[in-house]
C-alpha cells in the first residue's frame, strides 16, 4: 500500500517558480503606418499586464507614393513575456482602437503591432516578429 502512494506522488511532478498562460507574449514593437495623403496624428497607449506602460502621440507624415512609417520608442522589455494590449486613436476618432496580443492563431511568442491609419479610425493589425525581416524594436530572436 505504502509502494501506491509513492508512485502515485512521483507521477505528478513538482513545478517551481511562475507559470505563464498562454496569452503571455514578447511585444517586438509598434509601428505607425500613414496612408493618407496628409499629415495625421496618432495617441498610442501600451498596456502591460492590464497596467498602462507607455502613452505617447506620434504625428506621422503623409504618405506619397507608399505608407510613411515611424516607429513608437520601446520603453518595455522587449525579452519579457506578458499579457500586452495597445490602442491607438486619432484626433477624427474619439474611440480607441485596441488589440490583445497573442490571442490570433499565430505560434509564435513575440509580435509586434502595426497601426495603420487608413480611415477615420486606426486599424491595429499583429504581425509575427520572426516573419517580418526588421521587427520595430532591437530584439535578439
Amino acid at each position: 500500500m505504502r509502494r501506491r502512494h509513492v508512485l502515485t506522488a512521483a507521477s505528478f511532478p513538482v513545478v517551481g517558480g511562475c507559470i505563464s498562460s498562454d496569452s503571455e507574449i514578447q511585444l517586438g514593437g509598434v509601428r505607425v503606418e500613414n496612408f493618407h495623403d496628409e499629415e495625421m496624428t496618432v495617441e498610442i497607449r501600451i498596456d502591460e499586464d492590464e497596467k498602462t506602460i507607455q502613452q505617447t502621440t506620434i504625428t506621422a507624415s503623409s504618405a506619397s507614393d507608399s505608407p510613411s512609417t515611424q516607429i513608437v520608442d520601446c520603453e518595455w522589455n522587449t525579452e519579457a513575456e506578458h499579457e500586452y494590449s495597445v490602442a491607438a486613436r486619432t484626433d477624427e476618432s474619439a474611440e480607441w482602437s485596441d488589440v490583445n496580443l497573442g490571442t490570433d492563431t499565430s505560434d509564435t511568442n513575440c509580435q509586434w503591432i502595426g497601426v495603420q491609419l487608413e480611415a477615420d479610425a486606426p486599424y491595429l493589425v499583429e504581425r509575427d516578429c520572426e516573419n517580418y525581416p526588421e521587427p520595430p524594436c532591437e530584439k535578439t530572436l
